[in-house]
């Protein structure tokens, strides 16, 4: 169930503000103790924006969102983001944020064996949930450019980016069972193009790149 409303504070400032409540539901059977037992996880965010035009052709999005759920504590997500449009052709962009990934279900409570369907192997592995497990932080980074070229009938999109992701959850083997933990950490650099290229009506031609090097 979500709730949202959107609305001019002032002159320069466009706002929007909301909440949320969410319940996951799951039966695992062999991931949960073998059972049909039900693991219930509740939910809840609340989370607002502001659209500040503070300059000409100058715009700022100032957001945060607060979650509160039944695996991990109250975590802020901050948003930060500038645009400057210099020319009705051409703009650029920055933005940070901070996101959270509150650990799953089977990584928090999960218990029991991991099993094939026959003629494999029946059952190869014991997994085993952590209850004091704690969520991944991801901090991204981004500068963007883009602009029109030859009348509006070509256009270019860059983006270059780093993400650094703490708390990475992974899969260990203890003493025969596979076991999550926070294990480390990962640097994630990259860039990202686009070309869209609009010859005549009717016809578009589209050329993107991407490229990523993880640490």
């Amino acid at each position: 169930l979500e709730f949202q409303h959107t609305f001019r504070a002032a002159r320069d400032h466009r706002f929007v503000w909301g909440a949320e409540a969410r319940l996951d539901r799951i039966t695992g059977g062999n991931y949960f103790f073998s059972t049909k037992e039900t693991h219930d996880q509740r939910l809840y965010r609340l989370f607002a924006n502001d659209e500040w035009r503070f300059a000409k052709n100058w715009t700022a999005n100032l957001g945060a969102m607060y979650e509160d759920n039944d695996i991990s504590d109250g975590e802020i997500s901050p948003r930060l983001a500038i645009n400057h449009v210099f020319s009705p052709e051409h703009s650029w962009r920055a933005a940070y944020s901070r996101a959270w990934r509150t650990p799953s279900l089977l990584e928090h409570d999960g218990s029991g064996l991991i099993c094939a369907t026959p003629p494999l192997i029946p059952c190869i592995a014991t997994i085993r949930g952590n209850p004091s497990i704690e969520s991944e932080r991801i901090d991204s980074y981004e500068i963007g450019y883009r602009g029109s070229f030859a009348d509006r009938a070509l256009s270019v999109d860059i983006r270059i980016y780093h993400e650094k992701i703490d708390g990475l959850i992974s899969i260990v083997d203890d003493v025969g069972v596979a076991a999550f933990v926070n294990n480390g950490g990962v640097h994630v650099d990259g860039w990202e193009t686009q070309l869209d290229w609009r010859p005549r009506p009717g016809t578009r031609l589209v050329l993107a790149h991407a490229y990523t090097r993880q640490h």
